[in-house]
């Protein structure tokens, strides 16, 4: 019970808890033309749902809260919410555009340049400043 390794061929005992690899799925071509239609879609095909979904979820809410932000201020012009539009607008662009790429990788059973993580702390971040935007606004809107 003291032995890091196996006796008999060596292999260390840690290495049994470890989750196996997913195996490459899919052309790399197809995966990239995926995810160059939608986000997310090259990684659906490359057997990385999670990742995939992750993707689709995080476009669509940027995208979608920079163009309703457009659409409901379009009378009265755009003010304080255009900092907020622009980085909207830049984030939703970086996961498109690393989809593709990404994609590619996610079919060769390479790692992603875009991780599920920097996403996850870019939308969180992002969520943070629209609503502190939005809080300023209405204060000021009262005041």
């Amino acid at each position: 019970m003291e032995a890091g390794t196996c006796s008999a061929c060596g292999t260390p005992f840690g290495s049994l808890f470890r989750e196996p690899e997913p195996a490459p799925r899919g052309d790399p071509a197809r995966a990239a033309a995926l995810s160059f239609v939608f986000p997310g879609l090259g990684h659906l095909s490359a057997g990385r749902t999670a990742e995939g979904l992750a993707r689709m979820v995080a476009f669509l809410w940027m995208a979608g809260t920079a163009v309703a932000i457009v659409v409901m201020r379009r009378g009265l012009g755009l003010g304080p919410f255009v900092p907020l539009v622009l980085l909207l607008g830049i984030a939703a662009t970086v996961i498109y555009g690393m989809s593709v790429p990404d994609a590619r990788r996610a079919a060769q059973g390479q790692p992603p340049v875009l991780t599920t993580r920097m996403m996850m702390y870019g939308v969180s971040g992002m969520m943070l400043i629209t609503v502190l935007v939005l809080m300023i606004t209405s204060i000021r809107a009262r005041g």
